[in-house]
Parts: C-alpha cells; sequence; structure tokens
C-alpha cells in the first residue's frame, strides 16, 4: 500500500471533522427535560401516589408518545418501575407509585426515547401499623364509656318522667 500524500491525509482529515461535526448537531437535540406537578410534602410506605409530570423536548416543546415512567430504586433492594399514561395536555403523564417500605429512595423519570432524568432522594416514613394506632384506643373506651353514662342517665331521665305523667292520668282518673 502506497504512503499517504499530505492532500490525502488533508483531505481524510477534513473529512472525519466534517462527519464528527454533523454526528453532534444530530446528537444536538437529543435531550428533554421532566417538570413535575406539586407533590406530596412527605410519603408513607405502602400508600400510593397519583405522580403527575411534563417532559418538554429541548426544555420547550411538550413530548407526545414517550414511553415514559417513574423508576424508583432502594439501597438495599431492586429497583421498581411504574408506568405512566398520557393524561391532560400534550406531554403531560401521570404514574401510580407506591414506595414499598420506608427509607431513603433515589428516583428518577424515564423519559424514552431520551435519557432518564433523575429525581434524587426522596424519604419514605413508615406506613401506619398496630403500635401507632394502639394509643387510640384508650380514648375509645372512654368515648364509648361516656357514651354509656349520658344513655344511662338519659334514659332514667325518662323512665322518671313517663311514670309522673301515668301516676297524674291514674290520679286525674280517680277524681
Amino acid at each position: 500500500m502506497a504512503a499517504m500524500t499530505k492532500l490525502q491525509r488533508v483531505v481524510l482529515g477534513s473529512l472525519a471533522a466534517s462527519l464528527a461535526l454533523c454526528a453532534s448537531a444530530a446528537y444536538a437535540g437529543g435531550w428533554a427535560v421532566t417538570t413535575l406537578d406539586p407533590v406530596a410534602s412527605e410519603f408513607t410506605a405502602g400508600e400510593t401516589y397519583r405522580i403527575g409530570y411534563t417532559i418538554r423536548q429541548h426544555g420547550e416543546t411538550p413530548l407526545a408518545g414517550a414511553r415514559t415512567a417513574i423508576e424508583i430504586q432502594s439501597p438495599n433492594g431492586p429497583g421498581q418501575r411504574f408506568a405512566a399514561v398520557p393524561d391532560g395536555p400534550t406531554g403531560h403523564y401521570v404514574a401510580e407509585v407506591t414506595f414499598p417500605q420506608a427509607g431513603e429512595w433515589q428516583w428518577r423519570v424515564d423519559q424514552s426515547p431520551f435519557p432518564p432524568q433523575p429525581l434524587g432522594a426522596v424519604r419514605v416514613i413508615s406506613g401506619p401499623s398496630a403500635s401507632t394506632s394502639t394509643p387510640l384506643l384508650p380514648g375509645l373506651m372512654l368515648a364509648t364509656g361516656l357514651a354509656t353514662l349520658v344513655f344511662a342517665w338519659r334514659l332514667v331521665v325518662y323512665l322518671r318522667s313517663g311514670r309522673r305523667l301515668a301516676s297524674a292520668g291514674v290520679a286525674a282518673n280517680l277524681s
């Protein structure tokens, strides 16, 4: 094979640079931004949340037809994916997300066909359990006891007033 001339190297180098510029121009539009709707101030394990969000290509144009989902990942467990469905205006999606346990979770939006957008970490608190609901039991017992006392008192008053009326009626008939 013959050695490349200086002209051939310049042409080949220019061609490679042109291809690189074309490729970078094609990838320049390959990004999107996701904006979340307002979310709960805290998340509770086991509860389902409707998370709404809008995907905008180039940060401006709402993206229709995305294969999108919210993905969550716990540091000590497998990740989960919650597929989203279009909802409302173009580019708006909703996913129903359930964090299965308390702890710190990483979450992100899959913006397919674009790369995912990380949403950071979210702290999930424990859900209601038998141990957290037992303080209600003494209050419930007290309220039931008071209601029973009020009922008994009203029953006695009623029965006594009925006897007086019956006695008055009998006395009136005897006269």
